[in-house]
């Protein structure tokens, strides 16, 4: 057993020695820049690609009033035109503006972020928000700043404040959308070649049922029937990247060389392996386990306060007899693992079936726990095999104890630990495995951008150095 504390570590751990790629939208005839980023997985190098941001273009499609139906660029035989990427544009703005609406704590970060990024508001965007604001405000909002209730600059404020968030969204969203855009198509079309549109349309029907989606229609400028179709793409992407990394293996060899690589962050300063029964009693209501006060008042509603406190304190007599009797019991050689499938009162443990084991803990990691506390003390003074002599009350009841093992400093074994580093870097992999997967049908789907938007796409992506890349243009 791994302490949370230490899968956390596994976690950034992974994060560093598993680097992300990026991918981006190239020409058809583009080669794969194999020096840009590159990985080993499995024996074979994934590369990245270098054109992943795309700022200017909603610009330019603003400036120069270009029609919905002209073609920014297609992907293999499918067209992505004007009206594609601004429908995508809104439908990622309305969705930022709902967490917006639904955690407004997300805006302080949001502004700071927008200050980092040094995005700022023009004078005239800075007018035409308060205007508007003030405006859609109207009279009850006048009234506010003539009582004094709200300082005019303090409104002021945060009206400019949301602008800058809002303006940082749309930067941001800039930057990635064409580049979803294309790894979407190529993911929504292979989903549907997977025969997963099905599927796709019934978590559509979930979804439409919820109140987030009554919320979201109130909200967006979308018609349904576009909403519908966002919807229903984004979750074919999600089932096509399922289904890609289900079929991405991690392979025990690439396990085992992690822990070797990172073998001082296993290691422990003495540790303890073991068991116990839970008689719960505890001192307020945890979840599905309730206090003994709780079950009394649900069971016997008619009976007086004075009643129930008599019922409670007989309950509470009856429970620490029991786990004394269990110590009896483990302590007289009848098996503890035995006695732990049939008495325990912790749920979980009870239904698998584990006869208490509670794996190996330092006392350090006992001593920190709010139910475990009490424990490592006692634990400390046993020796292996020994039940201790009493129960220890926790703030969820009485423990009856075993101590199975005790080891001294040393690492722990690699089969140990093995399940939860694959685990560990089976979340880091699904990420790397997607990417893979979409550089690979890079590589043998055609993008070709259009000639209209071939030498924006070519300079903002341009590397400081380098030539621009050459992309194939539509006629």
């Amino acid at each position: 057993m791994v302490s949370k504390a230490r899968l956390h570590t596994l976690t950034a751990l992974t994060a560093i020695l598993l680097p992300s790629i990026f991918t981006g939208c190239t020409g058809a005839d583009q080669k794969v820049d194999k020096g840009a980023a590159e990985v080993k997985r499995n024996g074979i190098v994934v590369t990245s690609e270098k054109l992943t941001n795309f700022e200017g273009l909603a610009d330019k499609i603003k400036k120069e009033q270009i029609p919905d139906s002209e073609i920014i660029c297609t992907v293999g035989d499918d067209a992505i035109n004007v009206g594609d990427y601004k429908l995508n544009f809104r439908y990622k703005q309305d969705q930022a503006k709902q967490e917006i609406s639904l955690h407004p704590q997300i805006t302080a970060p949001l502004l700071k972020d927008a200050q980092r990024m040094g995005i700022e508001l023009t004078e005239r965007e800075k007018k035409d928000l308060i205007a508007a604001s003030i405006k859609k405000g109207g009279f009850e909002l006048e009234k506010k700043f003539q009582s004094g209730e709200l300082k005019r600059e303090d409104f002021e404020k945060q009206v400019l404040d949301m602008g800058l968030v809002l303006k940082a969204i749309n930067t941001r969203i800039e930057q990635h959308l064409l580049t979803e855009i294309i790894n979407n198509s190529l993911l929504v079309d292979a989903a549907r070649k997977s025969g997963l549109g099905k599927v796709a349309f019934n978590r559509y029907v979930e979804v439409k049922h919820t109140d987030k989606y009554q919320e979201y229609l109130k909200l967006t400028s979308l018609t349904p029937n576009q909403v519908k179709d966002q919807i229903l793409e984004e979750v074919l992407a999600d089932l096509m990247k399922q289904k890609i990394v289900e079929s991405a293996d991690i392979a025990d060899k690439q396990v085992y060389e992690f822990y070797q690589a990172n073998k001082e962050n296993f290691k422990h300063n003495g540790r303890y392996h073991w068991a116990q029964i839970l008689i719960a009693d505890p001192d307020q209501d945890f979840g599905a386990m309730t206090t003994i006060a709780t079950d009394v008042s649900r069971k016997f509603p008619k009976l007086s306060q004075k009643e129930q406190m008599a019922k409670i304190q007989v309950i509470k007599d009856e429970k620490r007899k029991k786990a004394m009797d269990l110590v009896k019991s483990a302590k007289s050689g009848v098996d503890f693992a035995t006695l732990a499938n049939s008495s325990t009162e912790d749920i979980p443990a009870r239904a698998s079936k584990t006869g208490g084991d509670m794996g190996y803990t330092d006392l350090k990691s006992l001593a920190g726990n709010q139910i475990f506390k009490n424990i490592g003390s006692a634990i400390e003074t046993m020796s292996p095999g020994e039940i201790y002599p009493k129960p220890i009350k926790s703030v969820v009841g009485w423990h009856v104890i075993k101590l199975i093992d005790k080891q001294e400093s040393g690492y722990i074994p690699f089969e140990e630990v093995k399940d939860e580093i694959k685990e560990t870097l089976a979340r880091q992999n699904a990420e790397f495995a997607v990417r893979a997967w979409i550089i690979h049908q890079r590589e043998v789907v055609p993008v070709r951008i259009a000639k209209r938007f071939e030498s924006l796409l070519a300079k903002v992506n341009q590397l400081e150095g380098e030539k621009a890349p050459v992309t194939k243009s539509q006629p």
